[in-house]
């Protein structure tokens, strides 16, 4: 990923992750802290916000994708934390099943972080098809942007993590490989 400074230092020749920082080492919290503040300032704009700019179905979609982002990052965050603190869940699965779990549930996350911010188009993009969505932009602009930042930064966050786990198993599958 070009620009991407990876918040972890990993040697080439580990093959599994220090089990003791895996929460760290996933960069999980900074995406589920990211995803905290998207939600809840999502919140904060549909609740000022429902009655005069968007139906009770675009507010629930909107929130819904905020609050499952979350959801899944935590999930993945927690679990990390659990096998940092527990020999025995650390024993109980290989690595490369713990970070295929992780991923399989951030890549969920990112599904509803993108969806979250496909909720908060540009006055360009909501011509037509998002025109009521559009009416926050323009009724309450600081916290629409705010709202639109939060969610981008998630998305990005997220992502990031998504590579460190990618990145992560590229090194023990290297690892791996280089032992048969």
């Amino acid at each position: 990923m070009p620009g991407y400074a990876s918040p972890i230092h990993l040697q080439p020749c580990a093959t599994t992750p220090n089990i003791d920082n895996l929460d760290r080492l996933l960069d999980v919290g900074a995406a589920l802290e990211c995803a905290e503040g998207a939600t809840w300032m999502t919140n904060e704009l549909v609740a000022r916000t429902l009655e005069t700019a968007v139906t009770g179905k675009e507010a629930a979609t909107t929130l819904h994708h905020a609050y499952s982002a979350q959801v899944h990052v935590a999930r993945v965050f927690q679990w990390a934390k659990e096998w940092g603190h527990s020999q025995e869940l650390a024993l109980s699965m290989s690595p490369p099943a713990i970070l295929d779990d992780c991923l399989t549930w951030m890549r969920r996350a990112r599904d509803h972080a993108e969806k979250l911010c496909r909720c908060f188009p540009t006055s360009e993009e909501a011509v037509g098809k998002a025109a009521r969505i559009a009416e926050w932009a323009e009724r309450w602009p600081h916290d629409y942007a705010e709202s639109k930042s939060r969610a981008e930064k998630s998305l990005e966050k997220i992502n990031s993590a998504i590579y460190t786990i990618e990145r992560q198993q590229q090194i023990i599958n290297l690892g791996s490989s280089g032992k048969t």
